[in-house]
């Protein structure tokens, strides 16, 4: 079975093992099993949670600089506080190690990766040449961060310091990473491939996709090997995109595959091997947002959906609890479910 490790997720970026896109002017929210609001939090671009189900959540933007602000896991805040230190810059990308530390990086190619403890204090400040200013994060279970981008993904250890460097071409580029139990790395890229890279950095394999997956938008791996990916494709311009998740065994063979005329976000695996993944379809003008979950044979076991809504991103806590991102009316929320039951949106 899948251990919780610390993750993080917003609608659209990749980041960490769990990914979506930027957000802003957002809404947290935790809702019970019968979708009852449990409690909100407003304003949130950036949310990472730790192994305590923490949510450290990061918003703000230039010039006034971003804030951080850590809640507890019944929605209590922590902490909070303004970044005088990085007044310039726009909260981006946050992940949070398995000892609580807080990694960030903001939106601009000369702006540093800074570490902090799980308390908000600057631990160190860096610069890393990654040659982009769109660069993500994830960390892993050995306490790694890693920083990826159009054209690499950095493996860097928790002083700031590059081990390896990984290089892509401009097709290749990263869009979401995924650990083993053994520290490798699985990248899947919008060539529509997905890559596996060893502790070290070196490539061992590459699984080529198809004619029709030019898209590989998630990546997640379990604790017996098994690889899920999401792709979409688009076969032509005047077809749908189609979303195919597909499970392979360790030695890349396909166990099963789910095809489906929507577009793909993101997908993650829970502690017990439950599958969820994220996307949307457009009928008539309007996202229609989804989030199925499956079990680890590919049955469906329950479904949300909504009329309006743009791609989400699930993410899970230790104690099961479900987060996810959504655009509705022109707003982005997260909301925080029990991960066991079928839902429905409230607003």
């Amino acid at each position: 079975m899948s251990q919780f490790f610390p993750t993080n997720g917003h609608i659209g970026a990749s980041c960490g093992y769990k990914v979506g896109s930027i957000i802003s002017d957002d809404n947290l929210s935790k809702v019970n099993t019968v979708g009852t609001k449990m409690w909100a939090y407003t304003g949130a671009e950036n949310f990472a949670i730790d192994a305590s189900g923490n949510v450290c959540i990061a918003y703000g933007y230039a010039p006034n600089g971003f804030k951080l602000c850590k809640l507890n896991s019944s929605g209590k805040i922590l902490w909070s506080k303004s970044s005088d230190f990085l007044a310039n810059y726009w909260a981006f990308y946050i992940a949070i190690s398995k000892d609580g530390s807080i990694y960030i990086r903001t939106g601009d190619a000369i702006a540093p990766l800074m570490k902090l403890d799980g308390s908000g204090n600057v631990l160190w400040s860096k610069k890393i040449d990654d040659q982009t200013w769109q660069s993500n994060l994830a960390t892993d279970r050995q306490g790694n961060i890693y920083l990826f981008c159009n054209t690499q993904v950095q493996k860097i250890d928790s002083e700031g310091s590059i081990i390896w460097t990984y290089s892509v071409v401009a097709k290749e580029i990263p869009q979401r990473l995924s650990f083993d139990t053994f520290g490798n790395v699985y990248v899947s890229e919008r060539s529509g491939s997905v890559v596996k890279l060893g502790p070290d950095g070196g490539k061992l394999w590459t699984l080529e996709s198809s004619a029709y997956h030019n898209d590989s938008r998630g990546v997640s791996v379990d604790a017996e090997g098994n690889i899920y990916i999401v792709y979409c494709s688009s076969p032509g311009s005047s077809t749908p995109e189609y979303i195919s998740v597909e499970k392979l065994d360790s030695d890349r063979n396909t166990v099963w595959k789910k095809v489906d005329n929507k577009a793909a976000s993101g997908i993650t695996i829970d502690a017990t091997g439950n599958i969820y993944v994220t996307y949307y379809q457009n009928t008539y003008g309007r996202d229609n947002k989804y989030i199925i979950k499956f079990d680890s044979s590919g049955n469906e076991l329950w479904s949300l959906s909504d009329d309006s809504g743009d791609a989400v991103t699930p993410v899970y806590d230790p104690q099961g609890y479900l987060l996810f991102c959504y655009r509705k009316s022109g707003n982005y929320s997260i909301q925080k479910l029990a991960a066991s039951t079928t839902y429905n949106i409230i607003s």
